[in-house]
């Protein structure tokens, strides 16, 4: 031990010896290991451990629906009902979806979040109230003699400064009475990343606050909840999958039409719902690979000082070797060196990792609404463990060698050489560094590359209709004031904007493309007999026009209105699989799954688009009229080549107008939104472009450290040629040839 700490003391007072040299070596592996930290915390917090805050986290699942077993989606509130009946692994079973609603206060309607659950919700999640109680089962039911709310912790401060009063008032959301039961504890929130929640309401008046109508809400086609589970005592995610294997093909056996090719599958809870996992693990893995690249990169850097160092002290570790030391000792003194500055670099790089961590707290992304990242990334133990594996390896792979190198020698001759003779000798193990410092350099310039160029090619897919001086604007009308009379007020809404000499033309939608949100009501009978499931969008005014979606046949118009026959407009590749042989215009095929099957008859065919993000082909798709199914949760869709602010400041005074009972509309452009969906591939791009540039820095930098070592090495040589009278060029030629060449001193005179 005491060896141990002799050698330790060494190693700081080599540190000392060259402050500039090992400062630069310090920085460059001082940012690779905390580039590789920030990134292995992000992957350890959001795919890799069970979500923090939650009780015995690592036994909540989430259960998702699949088709012909790929893919994990929503589940409808039937189905989930069959499940928590009959899941015996599983002690609880939950369900819960998110959206807005408008509040009424006394300065006006404002928007709040809300999170419908489930009545085992807050068991599942093992949660004790701050004050009042917390949602029971008896609260879920349609028919529960109270309607009540669970306040968040968050909007109990904000809206009314933890007064204690609050519980048992009642408040009117989406025009809806609803008493305070309970408030949660400080810092609760659904696990995970999403909008911080306001106000948990029970699942049973899913109607007046989900987007689906309220016939829909209680059909087995229509999939719009998330589920999660709490694993019993004893129960293991394969026994939990295997129960429901069993349970989903029960599902089709019962009901054929609604559950054909439906299975359900868990997943471990995760910061990142399950269907990101996959895309968000690549990304990160990338990342990570880019990082470990970069990493190699300075690694060889430190090896190229330690060798050059060993080169300096062949010396002194020859007269070591007269007096008796072991070469053992002295690769392992070498080794403690070294592991004194990677260790120095690895605590550098924890604090620069700090540091990134709480720049990415501030970081505002360009979205729609404010997002909650709600994870923290803890530099937990598994955290620690990396940066401690990564220095070990590091000290590994860049002293080793050089420890080797450096205590192969003939003491005698070393003691009998002047100066540094072998300084210019060939050397494998110096080329093979600088080779792969370049190629690193150079595959992480193509890759960031490659990413940019990707971007790129995604910000040029054509979505299938036009963004260019396109707006949005939200229109919430869930609330039991509008049953009746929302229809007519979206299509005078869109009237007045048509009306307005601001403006081009107006549509209505109830799904904002490249959003990430679906919605489905079922699906169509083809001429087969299959059931076709498909997306769908309700849509009225000029949408179509709007958006510059050409529409083979005719769009909807007022022949399309409540009480006449039902219509749809459908892509081509729906048009493809509902008559593979045949002509789909006007024609009526069957509808099912939302209500009893009911014939809908093709009016228009439009092309193929990208509906919910970018990168989706061949999705079945088709559109319905306003008018026939009126939609809670409305957007407006307005063409103008009118700057944005002109926009936002007309369409607020024109609602005030239109209705007073209306929240103030969230204008958007609809080429932000398209930008937004690029917002992953940018990031990637970003991030991949600095690890690129950081790389070709500490490749410059360990090329021009070698390159020092080599001049400082042939000083005397150098004074001897200058006195000679050899010109400053000539001799810069030869180091260069001896440098770049790897050749003998004595052959360089050939390329003089």
């Amino acid at each position: 031990m005491q060896t141990f700490w002799r050698d330790l003391g060494s190693g700081v007072r080599q540190l000392g010896r060259q402050p500039i040299a090992s400062f630069a070596a310090v920085l460059s592996l001082a940012a690779a290991l905390g580039a590789g930290t920030l990134l292995f915390a992000l992957l350890n917090t959001l795919l890799l451990s069970p979500v923090a805050d939650i009780p015995r986290s690592d036994r909540l699942v989430d259960i998702g629906r699949t088709s012909q077993g790929q893919g994990f989606d929503t589940l409808s509130l039937p189905n989930l009902r069959d499940l928590r009946e009959q899941l015996e692994a599983a002690q609880y079973v939950y369900g819960h979806s998110t959206s807005m609603a408008s509040l009424e206060t006394t300065n006006g309607p404002i928007r709040v979040a809300v999170r419908l659950v489930t009545g085992d919700y807050f068991e599942a999640m093992q949660q004790q109230p701050r004050l009042g109680r917390l949602l029971r089962a008896d609260d879920d039911a349609p028919n529960a003699p109270e309607r009540v709310a669970v306040i968040g912790a968050g909007a109990f401060e904000r809206l009314y400064g933890n007064d204690p009063t609050a519980l048992g008032r009642v408040l009117r959301v989406n025009g809806v009475d609803l008493e305070i039961v309970g408030i949660t504890e400080p810092g609760f929130d659904h696990p995970g990343l999403g909008s911080a929640t306001d106000l948990f309401v029970p699942m049973g008046l899913a109607g007046a606050f989900g987007r689906l109508p309220n016939e829909a809400v209680e059909h087995r086609g229509a999939r719009w909840l998330f589920g999660g589970a709490r694993l019993a005592d004893g129960a293991t995610l394969t026994g939990i999958d295997a129960e429901l294997d069993t349970l989903g093909a029960r599902l089709r056996d019962a009901w054929p039409d609604r559950n054909r090719q439906i299975g359900y599958r868990a997943e471990p809870m995760r910061a990142i719902p399950a269907p990101m996992r996959m895309p968000a693990g690549v990304f990160i893995g990338l990342l990570f690979a880019l990082a470990g690249i970069v990493l190699l990169v300075a690694t060889s850097n430190v090896a190229a000082l330690l060798l050059a160092r060993g080169e300096t002290r062949r010396r002194e570790l020859a007269m070591r070797f007269v007096l008796g030391a072991r070469r053992g000792h002295l690769v392992r003194q070498l080794l403690i060196e070294t592991l004194v500055l990677v260790g120095t670099a690895g605590a550098v790089g924890l604090l620069l990792a700090s540091v990134g961590r709480s720049l990415l707290r501030q970081v505002d992304l360009p979205l729609p609404i404010p997002i909650d990242l709600g994870v923290d990334l803890a530099f937990s133990w598994p955290v620690v463990a990396f940066v401690l594996t990564g220095v070990l390896l590091a000290t590994l792979l860049a002293g080793l060698m050089p420890a080797i190198r450096s205590t192969r020698m003939s003491p005698a001759a070393v003691l009998a050489a002047s100066g540094n003779a072998l300084a210019g000798q060939r050397s494998w193990f110096r080329l093979a560094l600088t080779g792969g410092q370049v190629a690193c350099s150079l595959v992480l310039l193509v890759m960031a590359g490659l990413f940019v160029h990707a971007i790129q090619r995604a910000g040029g897919i054509d979505p299938g209709f036009e963004t260019e001086s396109v707006y949005t604007a939200d229109v919430d009308l869930r609330s039991p004031d509008f049953e009746g009379e929302r229809a007519a007020l979206i299509e005078r809404y869109a009237a007045q904007l048509d009306a307005d000499p601001m403006i081009e033309s107006a549509g209505a939608a109830a799904v904002v493309p490249l959003t990430m949100s679906r919605m489905g009501f079922g699906g169509f009978i083809s001429d087969s007999g299959e059931l076709l499931d498909a997306d769908v969008n309700v849509v009225g005014g000029r949408f179509f026009e709007t958006l510059a979606i050409p529409v083979r046949g005719r769009v909807f118009d007022e022949r399309d209105g409540a009480g006449a026959e039902a219509v749809a407009i459908i892509n081509e590749s729906l048009a493809r699989r509902l008559a593979p042989d045949g002509e789909v215009l006007g024609r009526a095929f069957e509808f099912g799954e939302v209500e009893d099957s009911r014939p809908l008859r093709i009016v228009g065919v439009t092309p193929d688009g990208r509906y919910s993000r970018l990168s989706e082909t061949g999705t079945s798709f088709l559109y319905l009229p306003l008018a026939q199914l009126p939609m809670g949760d409305v957007y407006m869709f307005i063409r103008s080549p009118a700057p944005f602010r002109d926009i936002a400041d007309r369409l607020e005074r024109l609602q005030r107008t239109i209705d007073p009972r209306l929240l103030p509309p969230r204008v958007q452009s609809l080429d932000e939104v398209a930008r937004v969906a690029l917002l992953p591939q940018r990031i990637a791009g970003v991030l991949a472009a600095s690890l690129g540039v950081l790389g070709g820095l500490l490749t410059a930098l360990g090329l021009y450290g070698m390159l020092s070592h080599l001049v400082a090495s042939h000083t005397r040589e150098v004074g001897v040629r200058l006195a000679l009278g050899a010109s400053p060029a000539r001799i810069r030629r030869r180091l260069v040839w001896i440098w770049a060449a790897r050749i003998h001193p004595n052959e360089a005179l050939r390329y003089e």
